[in-house]
């Protein structure tokens, strides 16, 4: 699975034009810091975790399927970037379900959002928007000892 989430970024770069600028990382609190946060909506692509199946077969070779979650962070200031939000949303979902990554044996599912920060001021504010999919994976390894 080495590049899902630089092919993950790749995909959104090329089909979400409400998006300005989209990165990877371990951390959305840390990387968000790194960007230059605006009225136009960011997008931060981080790996949320991972659910392994039962293992298959367990001789000489063994497959363990495994879910895996990606999270997909919009960030915007507002209240200039309120109007972007939507869209920008929209174009991700669109972009992302149904999209089967490099290496994966399933397409991306989405599987809902929550809200990670929301601040107001008198100048505006910070919207962080955590969206979150899944998709399956299956992993082969050789005897295990």
């Amino acid at each position: 699975m080495q590049g899902l989430y630089d092919a993950s970024a790749e995909r959104l770069r090329a089909s979400c034009p409400s998006i300005l600028q989209v990165a990877t990382g371990m951390d959305a609190s840390q990387l968000v810091e790194t960007l230059a946060i605006g009225p136009d909506v960011s997008v931060l692509l981080t790996p949320l975790g991972d659910r392994a199946h039962p293992v298959r077969d367990a001789g000489l070779i063994v497959t363990q399927g495994e879910t895996w979650r990606m999270g997909a962070t919009l960030v915007l200031t507002f209240p200039g970037g309120f109007a972007q939000f939507e869209a920008a949303r929209d174009e991700m979902k669109g972009a992302l379900r149904g999209w089967q990554p490099p290496g994966a044996v399933s397409t991306f599912e989405y599987a809902g959002s929550r809200l990670l920060q929301y601040s107001a001021g008198q100048d505006g504010g910070r919207w962080m928007t955590l969206f979150e999919f899944t998709f399956d994976t299956q992993e082969t390894y050789g005897k295990q000892s």
